[in-house]
């Protein structure tokens, strides 16, 4: 009679523990689905920011940086449905690049209890500029500048390098900090109004054409030239440009 009473016991407990061994080993899994998400989303952003704060010394703009880091959550795993980077300050300060990334990682638990969490990151490092900032891309340096031979790139497009009076270099606006000369020299853009903006601010001129500077934002800012010398142009691969020889 007892061996029969201690099988029951058995019965009734494994009967007891079995739904609380299923539900938490199915709540580990998802609890892992969720942190690989959010591990995910955050090394994205990690990565990119590494990238983008490399680039730093000739992207002044970083144009496209919210955009490509959005683009990756979204890509690099499938849990992530929406990604929105957010309070982006690029080069604010001392060099410094700050956001907020807000994206949801869509992984429904059992019975519907709730789907979808809510996760932001903050994220802040430092762009490499250099010590100190001596703009190098302003026109009167240009010229001054004798033992340099001075040429123009597109750092975001092509691979060739090119001369000042190129019609692919007349057509764009070259980046460059804002100065008292860039000042007397051009007015501010009537649309996106820089003239608030505090000398050093990256701004966009046309060389040839055009009286006005520019912020980066500003629809007649597309493709932008910067200028560097030809050995480091060489250097970094690029190659003269076919129509006016670089």
């Amino acid at each position: 009679m007892t061996s029969w009473k201690r099988r029951g016991s058995y019965t009734v407990e494994a009967a007891l523990f079995l739904p609380v061994f299923i539900i938490a080993a199915l709540t580990l899994g998802y609890l892992m689905k969720l942190i690989g998400g959010v591990e995910s989303g955050m090394h994205a952003c990690v990565d990119e920011s590494r990238r983008q704060a490399a680039a730093a010394y000739i992207d002044r703009a970083g144009i496209g940086f919210k955009g490509r880091t959005q683009s990756r959550i979204l890509g690099e795993n499938k849990y992530i449905t929406r990604a929105k980077m957010k309070n982006l300050r690029y080069l604010a300060g001392d060099s410094i690049i700050s956001f907020d990334m807000d994206y949801t990682v869509d992984i429904a638990l059992p019975l519907d209890l709730y789907d979808g969490f809510e996760v932001t990151d903050s994220l802040k490092c430092r762009g490499w500029t250099g010590k100190s900032y001596d703009d190098p891309f302003t026109f009167d340096a240009m010229e001054r500048d004798e033992d340099a031979t001075i040429v123009y790139i597109f750092p975001m497009w092509g691979s060739r390098y090119h001369k000042k009076s190129c019609t692919f270099v007349s057509a764009h606006p070259v980046q460059t900090a804002l100065t008292a000369g860039i000042k007397r020299q051009y007015d501010a853009c009537a649309n996106c109004k820089p003239g608030s903006l505090s000398e050093g601010s990256i701004v966009y001129c046309f060389p040839k054409y055009g009286g006005s500077y520019h912020r980066g934002s500003c629809s007649a800012v597309k493709k932008y030239t910067i200028t560097i010398e030809k050995s480091q142009a060489e250097a970094r691969g690029y190659s003269p440009c076919a129509k006016c020889g670089g």
